[in-house]
């Protein structure tokens, strides 16, 4: 891949898990692009712009580096968070989670990912497995066929997933199902995106001013009729609208990419954005236990009203002046604990090779 393109999707990466530590806080909501509106579909994009056509016709292979990339860190969290889990238990009483059995370990990683409530962002990592190793195989059953019917059939799963959701109340593998078809159009779309990226300009002037002002018209519709442009896929939530998830995804992933084309001259060369986008996993699984200490630790030097529901995980500290202490920090160090595992990494590696 050219190096320019492998940095703006680095930035991409970068400005995506900054959606999400800014969404858990639950500020930039009221935007023109906020956050429950797309942020999670563009993670999907972002996977479609890594797939790489070869694994087509090495299932195997692929399959091997799904697991060690995706669920093996993820199943290190899982038993360095269930430890943490305990440890909090035995000083507060607290249980921050499911109760240990079978299905904790097993089942609910890939049914909604919220059996440990520190770690509860890592949600999307099984979530992308299944896509991923779906879409592998879709991939496989139609290569050979053009891209307009490929690109009908992504479509029609990502619609039925809307259309289920609005006559069943998702849950177990159902959840699953309707995640994956609305996911799996995401994936295709950055594919498709990455495959036609010197033959397309969707940035210029009058494209531009077409997207910002249908989003507007959104913003505005959806603001009086629903009173957000959001969805929550990790619930399969679509407030009964069948279109408008899949369209704000849509111009949401666009916003995006128009911001990075606009910015990247300005800051390819910042180290700091750079480590964010290298390091998103680990992002994802620790910003939220993150704010939860700064939270105490706030409460602890001067009281003041918390925001969110009582003191649970998502209520936070006078968030009017301290979100970007909050996201500073938890990014920083989340980043930091990246740095350190990949170093931890390669000194084991050494010795054992």
């Amino acid at each position: 891949m050219d190096k320019i393109i492998s940095d703006r999707i680095n930035i991409l990466k970068a400005i995506a898990i900054s959606y999400v530590v800014i969404g858990h806080m639950d500020i930039w909501n009221n935007t023109l692009f906020p956050p429950y509106s797309f942020h999670i579909g563009l993670f999907f994009f972002i996977s479609g712009m890594l797939f790489k056509e070869k694994y087509i016709n090495n299932v195997y292979e692929y399959l091997k580096r799904r697991i060690k990339s995706l669920l093996v860190p993820y199943y290190l969290y899982f038993a360095i968070y269930g430890l943490i889990t305990y440890l909090v238990f035995l000083i507060s009483g607290k249980w921050w989670g499911y109760s240990f059995n079978l299905k904790t370990i097993l089942f609910a990683p890939f049914l909604n990912g919220h059996q440990l409530d520190f770690m509860c962002p890592l949600w999307f990592v099984p979530q992308l497995f299944i896509t991923l190793i779906t879409f592998l195989f879709l991939q496989r059953s139609l290569k050979d066929k053009n891209t307009i019917i490929k690109s009908w059939i992504y479509i029609g799963l990502c619609i039925l997933s809307t259309v289920i959701a609005k006559i069943y109340e998702p849950h177990s593998v159902l959840l699953v199902m309707i995640r994956t078809m609305f996911s799996l159009f995401f994936v295709y779309l950055g594919n498709l995106y990455i495959s036609n990226i010197n033959k397309i300009n969707p940035f210029s002037t009058k494209i531009a001013g077409f997207v910002f002002t249908f989003q507007m018209l959104l913003w505005l519709y959806a603001g009086c009729k629903f009173g957000s442009l959001d969805y929550i896929l990790v619930w399969g939530i679509f407030n009964g609208n069948i279109l408008l998830p899949i369209v704000t995804s849509i111009t949401g992933i666009w916003f995006c990419l128009f911001l990075v084309n606009l910015i990247y001259d300005y800051i390819k060369d910042i180290k700091f954005i750079k480590l964010i986008g290298e390091n998103t996993y680990h992002i994802m699984a620790n910003h939220l236990f993150i704010m939860w200490i700064i939270t105490r630790i706030l409460m602890r030097i001067y009281p003041a009203p918390l925001g969110g529901e009582g003191v649970g995980m998502y209520a936070f500290h006078n968030l009017e002046y301290h979100w970007f202490l909050y996201y500073l920090i938890s990014v920083s160090i989340s980043v930091f604990i990246g740095i350190a595992i990949k170093k931890l990494k390669r000194i084991i590696l050494s010795f054992l090779y």
